[in-house]
């Protein structure tokens, strides 16, 4: 089913919603097998040798000729090759389906879609061995009362030599216009044509196989044939054929033939597998398994065997696991496993199968079965958590830190997935309210990554004018930007090709010759076979050393540049990428005990300045001010830490520092206060004064908009930053002109958390403390 057409036919034999009880296929719940080779075009028009290789492939799908098993009861041929020549045709076809009477094999072609005129029935299905072989389907609409053939199903008579009997085209009909199943992708849609009548009488087989089991084939088409409700002209023609499949007719035949039908499968232990809660993309060899289960046996279920098969070439690793509960028949329930073991690399297959409920066999186990494909990468998620030695208090406040050491951005959230972050960055503080017992956020990383390859030496590329790169996206990412390399300035034309939704283009500009690096800011989805290629426009540069490009080019989990589109030996264009992702590994669990029989110290210190000048020694006095402390621990945020209650620093590089004071009383509970501090070189600093007092923010905390007043009018400009609590600008710095006392400041597009507002003039500097809400 590698399309919608092919997965729209395998629904209409044996498809089943098990989640919803839709029953769209007409053997729902049967079992089906893909022929593995490449039909060369996409169906219903193959290639001779693509269709050779799958008919010959289904006599022995398994490889092995002493097994029997792998045989399928039903091969269903929806699709149509080659011209008008019964000569060639028949050399082509005449073994295979001799072989397949042999074997057993129940043999079904559709029509054709070339009517309404006569001796319009496609090829191979013109051919004939006999009555039933081949045994070709018309299409019908059977959405109304009166059953009429569809316009275009391909009639009869063949066009090869033979009796009038022989030549009679097609053999039957069944519904085929207007019909409901599966597509590629997800959901459904509405189809027409022989494609979909031939699909309702191979389940039709497989619903008489069922039944007879020791049937060959030849005789359940036999007896749909003969059993078939007769429409159009009186008696067999080339229209209608014999007429209607009619299922129940045929296995009533069968009994007046003297066979004697199976009793159904045993029911009493049945237990299906209906979901998997299962990752596509994992992490470190873990993957965490939920399933989804209903009872549809007799007796409660109380043990039930699970078994995750992981393949990777040659390589497979099985794990094995038993689950114990109470599930009521008829009931349906997640289960939720040990994490699993599974080999790292691109795409494995894992099939999920559950057994041996409350340890007997599971007579009906063709629902026990799923299969997937994954991604395990061998990276784990970023660390994060409270800083070693944290015991949290009740109304205390915790310091949580991530590990991360590449560029990047980390937000802490509420909950496992969606929701808006409660804090960014990669030291924060949070607030421990009262009474609570305990404290569980999540962090998320966002990395910011190179991707692709660099440019090569000048001499060793070429000028050109036409392609671009491939690649796939198994994580969303945002393409921030590339560098391109080009020999003259101007405008150039960039087109993004997205599979299945067209196209993005991009007008940029290359301002001169030589290395430029291209912003893009385009937002990629999931998916295979992008294009991003150099459109029009002054040719760029491309690298075309031998034994130099070697396809493809990974972020491991989120990007894979798998090629060029003219040549695999050249790398065209586009070099260093720039991208922004969500750690594909997702979110990590941070949890903090809190003791809430233990009260919190409460942390503060002042700074003997907030501005430093190395110039005048860099050293500054940090003065506790902590209550109910008995211990303190000093990060100055330049690598270097104290112990002292009140400890003196000497900074010797400049930057914006945020120092913590992480208090602690004698139970070992915490409590965390923070300053930022900034450190110059210049003598400029000399003598400003503290200018605290004479400005206000109001109102603060706030949720976005905030106006800061200045008491007394300064002279000269004012300079005006905002910085988080690692001391980084987050907003654009802002001059204010000589004697402004009123402006407004919005900080809506910051996230939740604190900032410090700097301001400085020549007469002094004022640093104020803003909660954004």
């Amino acid at each position: 089913a590698v399309n919608s057409h092919g997965s729209h036919v395998t629904g209409t034999v044996v498809g089943l919603d098990r989640l919803n009880r839709d029953t769209i296929g007409v053997a729902f719940n049967g079992m089906w097998m893909g022929g593995p080779s490449n039909l060369g075009s996409p169906s219903p028009n193959p290639t001779f040798q693509g269709l050779l290789d799958n008919l010959q492939w289904a006599l022995d799908p398994d490889g092995d000729p002493q097994t029997a098993d792998d045989i399928p009861d039903v091969i269903n041929n929806s699709w149509t090759s080659g011209p008008i020549d019964c000569a060639f045709q028949r050399s082509l076809y005449e073994d295979l389906f001799a072989s397949y009477d042999a074997l057993g094999i129940a043999v079904v072609f559709s029509a054709g879609n070339s009517g309404p005129g006569p001796s319009t029935i496609t090829s191979p299905k013109f051919l004939f061995l006999d009555s039933i072989n081949i045994f070709a389907v018309g299409n019908v609409d059977a959405n109304f009362s009166d059953i009429v053939i569809n316009p275009g199903s391909s009639r009869g008579p063949s066009p090869c030599d033979g009796t009038d009997q022989e030549r009679i085209k097609p053999e039957v009909v069944a519904p085929g216009t207007f019909i409901r199943s599966a597509v590629q992708g997800g959901g459904y849609s509405f189809f027409t044509g022989t494609s979909m009548a031939a699909p309702h009488t191979a389940g039709a087989v497989l619903l008489l196989k069922e039944a007879f089991p020791f049937l060959p084939g030849k005789e359940l088409l036999n007896a749909l044939y003969q059993s078939a409700v007769d429409l159009g002209p009186p008696g067999e023609e080339n229209i209608y054929g014999r007429g209607l499949i009619d299922v129940f007719a045929a296995y009533q035949y069968l009994i007046q033939q003297g066979h004697t039908p199976v009793p159904p499968v045993d029911r009493s232990r049945d237990v299906l597998l209906l979901d998997a809660a299962l990752s596509f993309i994992n992490c470190k060899g873990a993957v965490p398994l939920r399933l989804l289960v209903e009872n549809g046996g007799e007796d409660t279920l109380q043990t039930l065997d699970v078994q995750f098969l992981a393949r990777l070439g040659d390589l497979r690793d099985t794990s094995v696991a038993t689950w114990e509960g109470e599930l009521a028949p008829g009931a349906r329930q997640w289960l939720d496993l040990e994490e699993l073991t599974a080999p790292v690399g691109e795409q494995i297959e894992v099939q999920i199968a559950i057994s041996n409920p409350n340890g007997q066999p599971d007579p009906r186990h063709f629902n026990n079965k799923l299969k997937e494909r994954i991604l395990v990468l061998d990276t784990e998620k970023v660390a994060a958590g409270p800083t070693e030695g944290t015991q949290a208090c009740s109304g205390s406040t915790v310091l949580l830190e991530s590990a991360l050491e590449v560029p990047g951005t980390i937000r802490w959230y509420e909950q496992l997935s969606g929701g808006a972050p409660i804090a960014e960055g990669r030291s924060v503080l949070l607030d421990v309210p009262a009474g609570q017992s305990d404290l569980t956020v999540y962090a998320e990383t966002e990395f910011r990554a190179p991707a692709g390859k660099p440019m090569p030496a000048e001499d060793a590329s070429i000028l050109t004018t036409r392609g671009g790169l491939t690649f796939d996206c198994i994580n969303p990412f945002v393409l921030r930007s590339v560098k391109v390399y080009a020999d003259e300035g101007g405008n150039r034309l960039l087109r993004l090709r997205i599979p299945g939704s067209g196209v993005v283009n991009k007008v940029v500009n290359v301002p001169g010759p030589g290395e430029h690096r291209i912003p893009l800011d385009i937002e990629i989805e999931p998916g295979t076979d992008y294009e991003l290629t150099f459109f029009s426009g002054k040719g760029l540069r491309a690298d075309q050393r031998p034994g130099q490009t070697r396809y493809p080019y990974l972020v491991p989990g989120v990007v894979s540049i798998t090629g060029s589109t003219v040549s695999q030996n050249l790398y065209l264009y586009f070099y260093d990428w720039e991208i922004e992702y969500i750690d594909p590994c997702g979110r990590t669990q941070v949890s903090v005990n809190i003791d809430d029989a233990e009260a919190a110290p409460e942390a503060a210190f002042t700074p003997s300045d907030t501005l430093i000048d190395l110039a005048l020694g860099g050293q500054v006095t940090f003065t506790d001010a902590s209550a109910g402390a008995a211990g303190w621990s000093w990060d100055f945020g330049d690598g270097n830490t104290s112990t002292e209650q009140s400890p003196t620093h000497t900074f010797t590089d400049e930057g914006i520092y945020t120092v913590s004071l992480k208090a602690f009383n004698a139970p070992g509970c915490t409590d965390v206060a923070q300053e930022v501090v900034e450190v110059v070189r210049t003598s400029a600093t000399q003598g400003l004064e503290p200018l605290d007092d004479i400005v206000r923010v109001f109102p603060n905390p706030t949720t976005g908009m905030v106006q800061v007043r200045i008491v007394k009018p300064l002279e000269g400009r004012t300079r005006l930053r905002v910085v988080d609590m690692l001391g980084r600008q987050v907003m654009p710095e802002r001059q204010l002109p000589a004697g402004e006392q009123r402006f407004d400041l919005d900080l809506s597009a910051l996230s939740e958390g604190t900032y410090t507002l700097i301001l400085q003039s020549a007469e002094g500097r004022a640093v104020k403390r803003i909660l954004r809400m």
